[in-house]
């Protein structure tokens, strides 16, 4: 907008109003905001209309090459910033991509990228020919052509843990690859065909396992597991769906019901997180991420929510059929923070993207005849003349 060159009265004018101007925001702000705490962010979109296979996002992750790829539940998707290539289950081609629905993307130390599918299997993609493989197809435990694999992880030494719908999985640092037959004592149930949904190493070393029924706790040096008891409020279901290292070393636990846990590896303490407001399905909690600026956002499938140790919620978002920059669905499947401050948010609906510039609490225009202003809080202020 084009603004017409004042004189120096009307300058000084504008000066003292954009002062105004500053200071009752900072004052009125956050009296305002503290009342209002959901939706006041616009989001980017991405859908199949972009290019991607599918809208329902599932996992996303960024390789140590700067990468996106994106989860769907019909294939996986590569973003170079500009567009999406899609990779993609093709029944005559036993060369494809095997599966559809992605559970989980994950890069080991060394640069693969490993892809587990629903009821596919395990894809590891050969960078040189740009094409996903299928190393262990021939394995025993692959051989079945239904097998999930749900969550990997690694430990310190290098060993792949494979999570999937029947038992836990290891590949050793030769690329052996044999099932996790672990002990229990003190007459625990037994953890054999077991449902894995999620795993998360801790800062000693131990395995923390989220499954169809309830959190595990497995010790690799001893082959040992045991159960984590948590104190449920809500007894529908022991489901376990996210699991979350913080940078203090407590283990974040997502579950289908009963929202989210805190807990220290050190202690064994726990400790429940309550967060407001309450929508529908909002106690399920799928994603859980740090934030460049420290906070912590999860995603549930009643909404998304950005969280503060010291404030608590500070922000709740949810999908307004009457704006389109808000989130695509109330149900939040995935979350990524990428290496440039951007914030990824994978739903049931489509692909969300919060640029770190966008990410400001208010705008505030101000026109008036031919002069106008606008300030933008709290990371940069641009005025208009």
């Amino acid at each position: 907008m084009e603004c017409n060159i004042y004189n120096k009265v009307h300058i000084m004018k504008t000066k003292v109003f954009i002062l105004s101007v500053v200071v009752l925001f900072i004052t009125v702000v956050p009296v305002t905001y503290s009342q209002k705490k959901t939706n006041f962010l616009s989001f980017d979109y991405f859908s199949q209309e972009s290019g991607l296979p599918n809208n329902q996002i599932q996992s996303i992750y960024q390789d140590r090459k700067g990468w996106i790829w994106v989860g769907t539940s019909q294939g996986i998707s590569r973003f170079d910033g500009y567009r999406f290539e899609n990779f993609i289950n093709s029944p005559d081609d036993t060369a494809s991509f095997s599966g559809n629905l992605v559970r989980v993307i994950f890069e080991d130390l060394k640069g693969n990228l490993l892809v587990g599918t629903e009821n596919g299997g395990l894809n590891v993609f050969d960078r040189e020919k740009e094409r996903f493989l299928h190393p262990y197809k021939n394995n025993p435990e692959f051989r079945s052509k239904d097998v999930s694999v749900n969550a990997i992880a690694q430990s310190t030494n290098g060993n792949l843990y494979i999570g999937t719908d029947r038992n836990m999985l290891i590949i050793d640092t030769a690329g052996i690859l044999k099932p996790v037959i672990p002990l229990t004592e003190n007459n625990h149930e037994s953890f054999a065909g077991t449902f894995i949904r999620a795993l998360q190493f801790d800062d000693k070393g131990n395995l923390w396992i989220g499954t169809n029924n309830g959190l595990f706790l497995y010790y690799p040096d001893r082959n040992l597991i045991e159960p984590v008891n948590l104190p449920l409020f809500n007894e529908q279901s022991r489901e376990i769906y996210e699991l979350f290292k913080d940078t203090d070393g407590s283990i974040w636990i997502g579950t289908y019901s009963n929202g989210i846990f805190i807990t220290d590896p050190a202690t064994k303490s726990i400790t429940h997180l309550k967060l407001d407001p309450y929508y529908e399905r909002s106690e399920t909690i799928r994603a859980i991420s740090r934030g460049i600026l420290g906070d912590y956002w999860i995603g549930s499938r009643g909404g998304l929510y950005v969280y503060s140790k010291s404030k608590g919620v500070t922000g709740f978002f949810r999908h307004d059929d009457r704006d389109v920059k808000s989130l695509a669905n109330n149900s939040v499947l995935s979350l990524l923070h990428d290496s440039r401050g951007e914030t990824w948010i994978g739903t049931r609906g489509g692909l969300n993207l919060l640029a770190k510039s966008k990410q400001v609490v208010a705008l505030i225009y101000w026109q008036k005849v031919n002069r106008c202003f606008r300030i933008t809080v709290p990371f940069q202020m641009t005025i208009i003349t």
